[in-house]
């Protein structure tokens, strides 16, 4: 929730949908958005990032931690939880 108050993004399930933005951030792992997937949005021209821990507990982490250390919608500049 921390991650969706700090940076208001749509969110959604379509793939489809999400082909039509300029970024895309998966959350989750493969068994839930497959790589497939992610490759066809990359493919659509989408910047794509996917925020995924080992488990659901450690990903609400993640993007919690992207919100509250970052001020920026990259996990990948999140050092530490």
């Amino acid at each position: 929730m921390d991650y969706v108050k700090a940076f208001q993004p749509t969110c959604g399930f379509s793939p489809r949908e999400a082909a039509q933005a300029q970024r895309v951030t998966i959350v989750g792992n493969e068994q839930g958005v497959s790589r497939d997937t992610e490759n066809m949005l990359r493919l659509a021209g989408c910047v794509v990032e996917r925020v995924a821990g080992r488990d659901g507990e450690e990903t609400a982490a993640l993007l919690k931690a992207v919100a509250q250390k970052n001020g920026s919608r990259s996990a990948d500049r999140v050092s530490e939880i």
